[in-house]
């Protein structure tokens, strides 16, 4: 089982030092839970974005060759994860379109008051 605290731990972690790749979460849970399936990684990390985003600690970006600046509806964000998809790297999603995340000033914020931790 994946504890919901760590894949949100890793989230805003890695978004708050840059734009990150969703499939960047998945690596993260790969470095913590090495014997779980890619699968279970899978809906983990995105019950610990759907909260995130819920509660305002990160942003979605999204551009044809990178991220840009502009952010994403949370509305439109949330629809995003409903394609399993987007929790592949790059390279695997060739033809598809690419989605980073940030994490917000909040999302900084309860990184830095220990609501979540550096991993």
């Amino acid at each position: 089982m994946i504890d919901l605290y760590i894949a949100k731990s890793l989230a805003v972690s890695f978004g708050v030092e840059d734009y990150s790749g969703l499939y960047e979460v998945i690596w993260g849970l790969n470095s913590q839970y090495p014997e779980i399936n890619q699968e279970t990684k899978v809906r983990a990390a995105d019950r610990a974005m759907r909260s995130l985003l819920d509660m305002g600690h990160v942003r979605f970006h999204s551009g044809p060759e990178g991220p840009t600046e502009e952010t994403m509806p949370t509305v439109k964000a949330l629809g995003v994860l409903d394609d399993p998809a987007v929790w592949k790297p790059p390279l695997e999603r060739s033809g598809l379109p690419l989605y980073w995340f940030t994490a917000t000033d909040a999302g900084g914020d309860a990184l830095e008051r220990g609501e979540y931790s550096s991993l």
